[in-house]
């Protein structure tokens, strides 16, 4: 084969890992780690939080002391932290890690309520 044609090859081959392994790195990123990232943090996170209101049917009061944004004495700060957790763990971990799944967020659940409707009986069946 001709030299020059292998060299092509070769980095053709070594572009295409590298994108891929790019890609599987963003996806393997939490959505805090690209908005701490992101060119301006504080831009990011206020769409993600708009985001994350329009999903639950709240408003920024229903987590947020509005005179700190960063304060988590509030109950439902709590529980909002520790269920992104667990989205982000579904992404990491189920239905993205393949890379093709689909993307867990709050509607999941919440279906644009801050209480979501269903609850499993525990306990119950099997």
């Amino acid at each position: 084969m001709n030299p020059n044609k292998q060299m092509k090859i070769a980095l053709m081959l070594c572009l295409i890992a590298g994108s891929a392994a790019y890609a599987v790195n963003a996806y393997a990123k939490t959505r805090r780690q690209m908005v701490k990232q992101s060119v301006d943090p504080d831009v990011a996170m206020r769409k993600w939080m708009l985001e994350i209101s329009r999903q639950m049917g709240v408003t920024c009061t229903y987590c947020h002391n509005t005179k700190n944004f960063k304060d988590n004495s509030m109950d439902t700060f709590k529980v909002a932290m520790n269920h992104i957790e667990v989205v982000e763990w579904l992404n990491r971990e189920g239905f993205y890690k393949d890379r093709r799944g689909t993307q867990a967020t709050c509607f999941m659940c919440h279906r644009g309520k801050a209480k979501p409707d269903y609850k499993e009986k525990v306990g119950v069946g099997n």
